[in-house]
């Protein structure tokens, strides 16, 4: 009789130190209510718990105790292969400018002749200093909004996706308690790993299509006929938890600057760097008696170098918009928030973690 009792307050320690809801169990209604409590309360210090120890990266002293840190050369080998991918294209159009600087410049002149330009710009220097005046701050306006808004929707995927995790979490820790022991255990674990693997890491599908799927495909709803009797049970709380998690995390996702958008950029972008050889054209008559190379070699220098910050501004914004595969995107670090809750999963599924006091567990009434 004794153990009976020491069995049934361990069951509901456990049920009250787990930071979930409550799922529904005929049997123990007092337990219900007061995991119900228990879940609201608990869920968000453990969220805000995860965003203040994930946005920091473990270190690799961390990593060989752990072993779910992000890897010194893995975090090396992103950021050289972003700065690539911003830098590269920068510095061949950077020195592309410089040399065709010339080229572009004795080009204007066939245009008018070199006398004309000459003539033309002291009168027209306050027209051209409006022009560039007016065309660059389009430019930096629509880049600087631009950019504004693509980190904060990388910012807005980073919070979703450690809600989403969170609320994953909760729900393993429902199913772990409620239905080990049952027929249905190795399948609501089966459904959870699919969610895992062909939703929750999915960064680079579309958002509408994950969106779109029937709900006889989503394991979300498998697992909720699977844990429901006649009518849905507790567990549906958590389940639409989790799914409004996702429903963040898709919207986040899905991309809201499209392509014509950074291609009319690139048309501003080159009508400001235009006005340039033609204001050089203006230098060519003025130095032909003292070396018009060295003048434009200047000018080119100059117009390289305004060529490379436009051209490295556009590709970080481009990088920013990128879903995946870069030192600003978040698949990463999501691939350590999940990798424990895969392995726990597995482990699961494979019978080498048990919860010896769940209450769907027959109580070891042994000596």
């Amino acid at each position: 009789m004794m153990r009976s009792c020491l069995g049934g307050a361990a069951a509901a320690a456990l049920v009250l130190g787990a930071p979930v809801g409550a799922f529904h169990i005929a049997a123990r209604p007092s337990i219900i209510g007061k995991v119900q409590h228990r879940s609201a309360s608990s869920r968000l210090p453990l969220q805000l718990a995860s965003v203040s120890s994930a946005l920091a990266l473990p270190d690799d002293n961390n990593a060989s105790s752990t072993g779910l840190a992000i890897p010194r050369w893995q975090r090396f080998f992103r950021q050289f292969r972003t700065l690539l991918r911003v830098g590269f294209p920068s510095v061949v159009a950077g020195v592309a400018a410089t040399l065709f600087f010339p080229a572009l410049t004795r080009l204007a002149c066939t245009v008018n002749s070199a006398q004309t330009f000459a003539l033309l710009t002291p009168a027209a220097t306050d027209y051209t200093g409006q022009f560039l005046s007016v065309i660059g701050l389009l430019y930096s306006l629509l880049v600087g909004q631009t950019y504004s808004f693509v980190y904060s929707q990388q910012e807005a995927i980073y919070y979703a996706l450690f809600n989403e995790v969170t609320e994953a979490k909760s729900l393993l820790e429902q199913v772990a308690l409620v239905c080990q022991g049952r027929a249905m255990y190795p399948q609501v674990l089966r459904s959870m790993k699919s969610y895992v693997q062909n939703d929750l890491k999915q960064v680079k599908s579309d958002p509408a299509l994950l969106l779109s799927r029937r709900p006889a495909d989503d394991p979300l709803e498998s697992i909720m006929y699977l844990t429901s009797v006649g009518v849905p049970g507790h567990i549906y709380e958590t389940i639409r938890s989790l799914r409004q998690a996702r429903a963040a995390r898709l919207g986040a996702l899905q991309r809201k600057v499209p392509n014509i958008h950074m291609g009319l950029l690139w048309i501003l972008a080159s009508i400001m760097l235009l006005a340039f050889p033609l204001l050089g054209a203006a230098s060519v008559e003025a130095a032909a008696a003292q070396g018009a190379k060295r003048v434009l070699t200047v000018e080119g220098c100059l117009f390289g170098v305004t060529a490379f910050a436009i051209t490295l501004t556009k590709r970080l914004v481009g990088e920013l918009l990128r879903p995946a595969g870069g030192a600003y995107n978040v698949d990463a670090v999501l691939g350590v928030m999940v990798r424990g809750l895969e392995k726990e999963l597995d482990e699961r599924l494979e019978g080498k973690i048990k919860n010896k006091n769940s209450p769907s567990t027959p109580a070891d009434f042994s000596t």
